[in-house]
Parts: structure tokens; sequence; C-alpha cells
């Protein structure tokens, strides 16, 4: 042991005597304390107050054209999105991400929709057109479509007076008020399907239509209750709410909660199309969708839990110093180039400079010369991991305040909402991620044994761990799905414990009928570093140093 711990000693004060891994370490620390600036600035999306000027000058062109043509309902929908786009432009609304945005776009709408109903009014509204009739307009003789532009026209004003209030409060009373004109509909949609249904019994296509009718209600239901819940509690739409983020978030998780299941013969339609996987039989898409559906469920009460008792969620705010430091997971490609520079020149570094015979004149043996050097990168790149960690809560302490730290990170277990403390959940996912870490530098350490050359030990790894995921897409493209059991998804462990990790997951069960399995993956991935581990030890010991 002694004799290890020297050895190890002796190669930490080779490699650390060398500047230009002085210099990759810093520059690596460095970004790991400056990423969370970075991320917090990059969150909301960036400044589209040029491409808007741009759309303001297609819009002159297409009226011009239309002018030039006669066009009349080319130049009124025209002139409708550009009385849009100055609204936009007067309120400074220059990101999509803007909770405005989609009022501007309803504005545009029902500008177009008046426009289209008064010209129908008027007999000038042909069959091919720009513009189209609202539903609403069917049957209507002239004096109703009058009508029916005035009431349009004052859902005009309406609109126009909340988007100019500037008050958030006005713009999610009158999204809470078309969300409960949406569930009428979607209600008497739903007691129309069920009577058509009952009329006939035995037609089943009915009894699907009345499901879901039903269904879209229940839906619409819980998206009013989400409405009714920012009302009620005043969240307005702040990017860095954690609270608007999370209401946000839960009704884009209705969608799958409450989706409605094709039958089999659209089932089987949409598969030869190439949506759904072609190995995939119509139950598994059924179980698929009703895990979705439970998943979804189970996040929607955690992010509930979270806004009944003031507890952030974790990945739901840019304020939270939580969600800077957990970007760590996202940078294990940096260590795993350093292990792979560690690890890819360790030994052949040894070979070409003839050091080598030195060192094995020593009274140590082999395996332990080898171990010695295998546990230097193991232990650098830990190390180094680490250290970007606590650069990383550092500065997004110093930036955004170490009191959030504090905060308990909310997950669902055992049927029921559960907390734990941040330290004891972000650790063990930093110690699954540097399995991946593990697995670059070990191959490069196995090939540097097998091979003897830096060049060849140091690029094969980091052109794996750059191209698997490229890899991993073309082999789901040609539907070679037994991908999954290679080592080539779980390259990068950290994404498998991002928050990301849950949709990438629901996007492979929908599209190619499975999941990646962090359990299987981390047991795969060690039994290939051990692997890697016996075999360049194997290469090491066997081989004549002269060869």
């Amino acid at each position: 042991m002694k004799k290890i711990t020297a050895l190890v000693h002796n190669e930490f004060i080779k490699e650390f005597s060398k500047k230009s891994l002085l210099v990759i370490l810093a520059l690596v620390l460095a970004l790991a304390a400056a990423f969370p600036f970075l991320s917090s600035r990059s969150w909301g999306g960036g400044d589209d107050s040029e491409y808007l000027e741009r759309q303001l000058s297609w819009n002159e062109e297409s009226i011009d054209t239309a002018k030039k043509t006669g066009d009349k309902s080319m130049l009124a929908y025209f002139e409708a999105e550009r009385d849009a786009l100055l609204i936009q432009k007067e309120l400074g609304v220059t990101r999509y991400s803007d909770y405005r945005m989609d009022l501007i776009n309803q504005y545009s709408a029902l500008l177009q929709s008046q426009k289209a109903v008064e010209m129908a009014s008027q007999g000038s509204l042909g069959g091919d057109s720009y513009l189209q009739l609202p539903p609403e307009a069917a049957g209507l003789d002239r004096e109703g479509l009058k009508g029916l532009a005035g009431q349009i026209g004052a859902k005009v004003q309406r609109l126009l007076t909340v988007l100019r209030s500037g008050d958030p409060m006005q713009v999610a009373g009158y999204n809470l008020e078309a969300q409960q004109v949406a569930l009428q509909n979607d209600l008497d949609q739903q007691k129309a399907a069920e009577a058509a249904a009952k009329a006939d019994p035995k037609d089943e296509f009915l009894a699907r239509e009345a499901e879901a009718a039903k269904k879209t209600a229940e839906m619409q239901r819980a998206r009013v209750a989400l409405y009714q819940y920012r009302v009620d509690h005043k969240i307005g739409y702040g990017e860095d709410d954690y609270r608007s983020a999370s209401l946000q978030q839960m009704e884009q998780n209705l969608s799958l909660q409450y989706e409605i299941p094709l039958d089999e013969q659209q089932f089987l339609s949409s598969q030869k199309g190439g949506q759904f996987a072609a190995n995939m039989s119509y139950q598994q898409y059924l179980e698929n969708l009703e895990k979705a559906a439970q998943e979804s469920a189970e996040e929607n009460q955690v992010l509930q839990y979270g806004l009944d008792n003031g507890v952030p969620p974790l990945y739901q705010s840019q304020k939270d110093p939580r969600t800077a430091a957990m970007n760590i997971l996202n940078l294990g490609m940096l260590v795993s180039i350093v292990a792979v520079i560690l690890g890819g020149s360790s030994i052949a570094r040894e070979f070409s400079s003839g050091s080598i015979r030195l060192l094995l004149t020593r009274p140590v043996r082999r395996w332990k010369v080898y171990l010695g050097k295998y546990l230097t990168m193991v232990l650098v790149s830990a190390g180094l991991y680490l250290a970007m960690f606590l650069a990383m809560v550092l500065s997004s302490g110093l930036q955004l305040g170490f009191g959030g730290f504090a905060s308990p990170v909310l997950a669902f277990a055992g049927g029921r909402v559960v907390s734990y403390n941040f330290w004891a959940y972000c650790l063990p996912r930093m110690a699954y991620a540097f399995i991946g870490i593990l697995f670059t530098g070990s191959l490069a350490f196995c090939l540097s044994a097998l091979t003897r050359n830096t060049a060849v030990s140091v690029a094969l790894p980091i052109a794996a761990n750059m191209g698997y995921s490229l890899v991993f897409q073309l082999c789901l493209a040609l539907r070679l799905y037994f991908v999954r059991f290679t080592p080539v998804p779980y390259m990068d462990m950290g994404s498998l414990m991002g928050p990301n990790a849950a949709y990438q997951n629901k996007m492979l069960l929908q599209n190619y009928g499975f999941q990646l399995d962090p359990l299987y993956g981390g047991i795969m991935m060690m039994a290939f570093v051990a692997l890697f581990y016996l075999l360049g030890l194997w290469a090491f010991a066997k081989r004549d140093v002269t060869n």
C-alpha cells in the first residue's frame, strides 16, 4: 500500500509539474465558475427586436404587393398583421418567451377575423382568400355579419386595453375568462357526444367520441383550475418566478396526462408513417401512454406541493442557486477530456520517451505501477469534478444568494411527494455522472497500454465522447434498437440525471418503445471500466518494454 501511495504521489508531482495541464485545469475551473452567470443570462432567450423590424419590413412589402395587384383580402390580411406588429413594437415585446406574445397573436387573429366578416358583409370576400371567416359566421346574413363584426371589434378593443395596461394580473384574468369559455364549449360538446352515444349504444365510433369529449373536458377543467390558482394567488408571469414556471409546466403536463389514445387502426396508420416504432404493438402503445400520463400526474403533484408550501421545485427558476449549481451535470464532457488527456498519455508517454525502462527498474511490480498511474487519473478527474462543483456553488451563491441551498428538493416516491436535502440529492447524482467520465478515461488508459501511442489513445475516446449522440440517433433512424444495450446512449451519464432526462425518456418511449435504464447503464458502464482496466493491465504486464 505504501508503494502504491508513493507511486501515486510521484505521478501527481509529475503531472502537475506540466504547465499545460495547469492551464487546462485553470480554464475548466474558470468556465465552471462562470457557467451560472452565463446560463442565467440566456435563460429567457435573446432579444428579437431586430427580427421584429425585419417582420415589419416584410409586411410593408406584402402590403405594397397587395395594393399593386388589387387583392383586397390580401391587403386586409397584412394590414391586420401590421397593426399587431406595431402593437408588439409599442409594448416592447421583443422575446417570444414574453407572456404577452400569445395575446398579441390573438390580437392579430381577431383583427383578421373582423376584417373577414366585414368584407363578407359587403359581399367582397371571395372563396380564394387570405382571410378566413370564423365558425360563428356560418349561416349569417349580411346584417348578422355586421353584428358579428361589431362583437369581434369589441373583443379587439378589450384585448388591446388588457395589453396596454401593463398589468400581469389583468392578463391573467383575461386568460382565465377565455379558458372558462373554452371549458363551457367542451362541456357542451361532451353533452352532445354522450347523447349521440346513448342514442346508438352499439356504435363503437360514437362511444369513442363520447369518451374523447369527456377526457377533453376533464383536461380543460384542470386547465381552468390552474388559471384560477394564478388569479387567486396573484401570480404574475415573471420568468424568474418559480410559481409561474410551475403553473406553465403543469399546463404542459396536462396534454400528456389527458392524451386521448388512438384506436388500433389509427395507431397502425401512424406507425406506418414512422410516428411509432415498427416493433411496438398496440398494447405496448396503450401501456406507454398510461405510463406517461401517470408520470405527468406525479410531476404535477410535486409542482402543486411546491406551490402550496412555498418550496421552489428544482429547475423551475433562474433565480434558484440550486438549479445553477446542478448544471455541473452538463459539464461532464470537460472533465472527460481532462481524464482522456491524463489516461491517454500516461503510459504511452513513458514508452515514447524511453523513461519506462527507468521506471521498471525499481523494485515495484508492474501491476502496482499500472495501478498507481490509473489512480492518479481517477483522483485528478474526481478532484477536478468536485472542484468544478464547488466553484459553481460559490459563484451561484454569490450571484443568487446562498440561502436557496437550504430549500429541499421535491420528488415523487412511494405514492407521495417527498423532500430531500439538496446535498443528499445532488452528490449521488454527481457520483453517478462520474461513471461516464471514468468510462472515457479508462478507455483512454487502456488504449495507452495497448497501442503505446498517445495520439490514438487520446483521439479515439474524445471522438467517441463527442460523436456518441450522432451514432445513437443514426441507429434509431436505422431501427437498430439493440443500441440501447450498448454504452453508446450512456456515454453522458449526467444527462440521465438532468432536468431533460424525463422528457427524453418519454420521447424514446413514444417513438421507439423503450426507455434508457439508469441502473442498467451504471452497471454496464462499470463492467466496461473493469474490462478496460484488466485489458490494459494485461498488456502492460506482459509486453516487453522494447516492443
